[in-house]
């Protein structure tokens, strides 16, 4: 009656131990989805950045084009007004010229009517040969006066072409200063234009690499299947021919490995197959990207030619326009000052990216680390998980030689000691499942507290942990199973 009682409470443990696997199962299950919707979360969140990344540098690519457009139309516009200038100081020599006639003119005046006053009391004739060359010297004067009246409207329109050209130049100078701000900014574009072409190399030897690796592991697949194949034989022979539980034992352990080896074997070629087909989308995704950037470059040389024909006409129309040298001194150092700014933003930019290039080496790092920590518990998991075997191994021996020298007379005693050594295998299970439990609770609760920027650290951690508990309750099992064989 003990002894049945005994082993209904034995199987009772077992069917909790049973339902306690079912239940790590099951969290494990889920576990493997939050990591499918974590990781489909990811690639979402990659995808949006790269399509906002490429908005940005076609704006870049375009800013570029229009600012390399603006510097050629204020070169020409700078040599036009030299130009201007040029002429504007002809047309203050001429009417230097004319006012210096006019000066001449009204001295010959004051000339002549002074010796008219004279030569009044003379004679007659003479007064009248003198009021004939005085009337003629007044049509002069006239016609001199109407030149400068021409020369002066001359000089208002031209005044204001010059204040249209200034409002224009000041409009071209703002142009100019979003321009090269920008212009910096696509340098930076073009660079990284010239970039997907390195790109796709590598991308092209990392799958050439991750083929040779699908090889090896196939190769590696079908040799431990053939070893499989042949372990699984020598065990039906042994059976048959009923060798000894050692030898059985042995050849076990080596199907366990060979199939441990195998899983491994496949979830690397699974990976590699994953890394092929993600490297294949990469690469046209990147001649996609060429091609269209190729496209670009050529809209914006059609745009540039247009832009160039536009300067052709307003060069023409603009010919007569002129400007003083102080102001378009004063606006170039405007145009510096600008320039100034724009170099000083571009170095903090190239600051705040290398800071933020450290702080991802950083993350990189710390990411390393915790791998390593990671195989190094799972190593040493493997190591307890090898010792308990070959305790077991030895506990059985001596079992089994106690019974051979003992024989029907301490029959009883060997049970009592079986029976609490059973007992307290199981307290320990059920200690070992309680503290899984407990673990298997942390893991849960960690990724709330990760950080958003790294996700894959509690995934890790939960999926080794889960492996190592699994393998350690499957060898709790298998121990339970062989007392069981032992009492009956």
């Amino acid at each position: 009656m003990q002894t049945a009682e005994q082993q209904r409470q034995i199987l009772r443990m077992l069917e909790k131990s049973l339902a306690r696997e079912l239940d790590l199962e099951k969290k494990m299950i889920e576990s493997t989805h939050v990591e499918e919707g974590l990781k489909l979360r990811l690639h979402q969140e990659v995808f949006c950045i790269e399509e906002e990344a490429m908005v940005a540098w076609e704006r870049l690519f375009e800013a570029d084009n229009i600012a390399e457009v603006l510097l050629g139309t204020s070169k020409e516009l700078m040599g036009r007004v030299q130009m201007l200038q040029f002429h504007l100081n002809g047309s203050v020599q001429r009417e230097g010229e004319l006012r210096s006639q006019h000066h001449d003119y009204v001295e010959q005046l004051k000339a002549k009517d002074r010796a008219l006053q004279k030569l009044e009391n003379s004679s007659v004739e003479r007064n009248e040969f003198f009021l004939s060359q005085e009337s003629t010297l007044k049509s002069s004067l006239r016609e001199v006066e109407d030149k400068l009246v021409i020369a002066d409207s001359e000089a208002f329109t031209l005044r204001e072409k010059v204040s249209s050209l200034e409002k224009q130049l000041e409009e071209s100078e703002s142009q100019l200063l979003k321009e090269k701000a920008l212009r910096d900014e696509n340098q930076e574009l073009c660079s990284k234009f010239h970039e997907p072409g390195s790109t796709v190399e590598d991308l092209k030897s990392e799958l050439s690499r991750c083929k040779s690796r699908a090889e090896n592991a196939e190769a590696k697949c079908n040799s431990l299947e053939e070893t499989n194949m042949e372990l699984n034989k020598e065990l039906s022979l042994l059976k048959s021919k009923g060798i000894t539980s050692d030898r059985a034992d042995s050849l076990e352990r080596q199907l366990r490995e060979s199939d441990i080896q195998l899983h491994h074997a496949v979830a690397s070629v699974e990976a590699s197959q994953e890394k092929q087909t993600m490297l294949y989308s990469t690469i046209k995704d990147m001649e996609n990207l060429i091609k269209d950037l190729k496209l670009k470059v050529s809209k914006a040389e059609n745009h540039a030619e247009s832009a160039e024909d536009k300067c052709i006409i307003l060069s023409e129309s603009n010919s007569d326009l002129n400007e003083e040298l102080s102001f378009l001194r004063g606006r170039m150092e405007c145009l510096e000052a600008s320039l100034h700014q724009a170099e000083e933003t571009k170095k903090a930019t190239a600051k705040d990216i290398g800071v933020r290039t450290e702080v991802i080496a950083g993350l990189v790092v710390q990411l390393a680390l915790e791998r390593e920590r990671l195989q190094k518990q799972i190593s040493s998991l493997r190591k307890e998980k090898k010792i308990l075997v070959k305790h077991l191994q030895q506990t059985t021996n001596e079992l089994g030689a106690s019974m051979s020298h003992d024989g029907k007379g301490n029959s009883n005693d060997y049970m009592h000691s079986k029976l609490a050594f059973s007992t307290v295998t199981c307290e320990k299970d059920s200690k070992g499942a309680a503290e899984f439990l407990a673990t298997s609770s942390e893991p849960e609760k960690m990724p709330k507290d990760v950080p958003l920027g790294e996700p894959g650290i509690g995934l890790a951690d939960s999926t080794a942990k889960l492996e190592t508990t699994r393998n350690i309750d499957i060898a709790q099992l298998r121990s339970k199973k062989l007392f069981l064989f032992i009492l009956m």
